[in-house]
This record gives structure tokens, sequence and C-alpha cells, in this order.
């Protein structure tokens, strides 16, 4: 039985590497840290958790051996260096959506923005607080992922509008960018991901069609509508996905592709 925080880690992470959970000993590091309350580097320098809380521990790392997601059992995910409030009915954000935020406040001129399939919110809060002159448009059509946006934007105390609304059904007026890392992962794909995506994260954030393509659709179709005279609009795509959203965006005036740090497609920029 493990004595220090050291052996308890090795325990922990053990275990968890039997169950076949990714990255087990961050797994194990962030469980303690978050029972600890503290960081995840500062776990080394506490003492022994006592029983209480060694209890707790474990009962969250049984958890994370049955495929619930870490960031579910904590509370909160990481992204672009701050902290959001997620649980069950709402997607975690990743990591290489990073590069689609980052592209967007690369953009000049802007005073609108409407962010479709906000989820936790994420991408509009960050956007809302690197250019606090910009008015954000938040919209979702799950009431489960609109509760957590709103908690989040509480959280990070920022001002934006949230709407319930199926793509644009409810969406009024014009807007100088459009942004959504839309579902798009096809139905045929959707089969192969981690069981804790499948068992725990929502479908319908996922699964685009037979292609993964239909949201792509749906929105270019109605775009313009709602873009103004010199709009653009911003998608996270998948890593197959550029030549077809291209051919799919041929209506429009201009499309470019960038790439994510592990040099695969990962954003689409679409001028009107």
């Amino acid at each position: 039985m493990a004595q220090t925080v050291q052996q308890l880690v090795e325990e922990i992470t053990h275990f968890l590497s039997k169950q076949n959970i990714s990255s087990p000993q961050i797994n194990s590091e962030s469980i303690i840290a978050f029972v600890l309350r503290c960081e995840r580097w500062q776990i080394y320098q506490q003492n022994f958790p006592n029983q209480t809380n060694l209890a707790k521990i474990w009962e969250i790392t049984r958890k994370r051996a049955q495929n619930i997601p870490l960031q579910y059992l904590l509370g909160y995910a990481w992204f672009y260096g701050y902290q959001f409030i997620v649980g069950k009915g709402v997607l975690i954000p990743r990591p290489e959506t990073e590069i689609l935020v980052e592209k967007v406040l690369r953009e000049k001129n802007t005073m609108k923005v409407l962010e479709i399939g906000t989820g936790s919110g994420a991408i509009a809060i960050i956007l809302k607080k690197k250019h606090p002159q910009w008015q954000l448009t938040a919209s979702d059509n799950s009431a489960a992922a609109l509760q957590f946006a709103e908690q989040n934007i509480k959280l990070h105390q920022i001002e934006l509008q949230l709407v319930k609304s199926d793509l644009f059904t409810k969406i009024n007026g014009k807007f100088d960018i459009i942004v959504s890392n839309p579902p798009y992962i096809s139905s045929k794909d959707y089969k192969k991901l981690p069981a804790e995506i499948k068992l725990h994260e929502p479908a319908q954030a996922l699964i685009a069609g037979e292609r993964g393509l239909e949201f792509y659709k749906k929105i270019l179709k109605n775009a313009k509508e709602h873009l103004t005279k010199n709009g653009v609009i911003y998608f996270e795509i998948g890593e197959k996905q550029a030549d077809d959203i291209t051919r799919l965006a041929c209506d429009y005036r201009k499309v470019e592709i960038y790439k994510d740090l592990n040099g695969c497609d990962r954003v689409v920029r679409i001028e009107r």
C-alpha cells in the first residue's frame, strides 16, 4: 500500500494503465491534485492524503477506469490557457481547436461575430476576452450545452448574447465573422472513436451524416444572408475534408486552408 504521494501516483498509474486508459500518469496526478486542491506539479510537495481524501481519489480513479472522461470527473477542461466548466451533455474543448481561435483573432475591421454551435462557450468567450470591443453572439441547439455556456460566461465575467437556435433559425442580423466548430465526424468514423467519447460525450455534437459534411452544407447554404459585404466564415474541419469543403464553397469568393501543428488540414477561412 502506498505511503507517499510518489507511490500513490505509481499505484494509480499502474491501475489505470491496466484498464487501457491513455496518459495514465497525467490522469493520476490530475486526480490527486484535484482532491488536494493544488496544481499538478505541486502534489509531490504535499503530505500523504488523509483517509477521506484518499477515498475520494480512489472513487474518481475507479470512475476514470470506466472510461468516464477526466474532464467530466473534475468538472472542468483547459482551453487556450483558461479553465471552462464542463460536464455530461457538452463537448469537451480540444487543443486542436485553439488554432481556429488564433486565426479568428487575427481578423481586422471586425465588430459583430456569430459562433454557431458554441457548446461550452469556450471559443466565443476567448474571442470576447481578447477583443472586448467585438459584439459576440453564440448559439447552440442544445439546452444542456447552453447551460454550461451560461456558467462559463459568469465564470469569466464577460458579456455576450446566447441564443438557442438550430443553425440560423433564430439568428437575426448580419455579421463580419461567422465561426463554427460543427459536428464533422462521419457515422462510419464515429464507430472507431474511443469508448470514453462514444459512451459519454454528446453524439449530436460529433456526428454529421454519412461523410461528416452535413453541417458545413447547411451553414454555407444560408450564411451569405447573415454575412456583411466583406464577411468571412471560419470552420474547424477534419483532416481529410478540405477538398470537399472547398467544393461546397464554390459560390464564395475565396477559400483558404490552414494546417494544425501536426501538419493536418484543420481550419478553413471562406470569404463571402
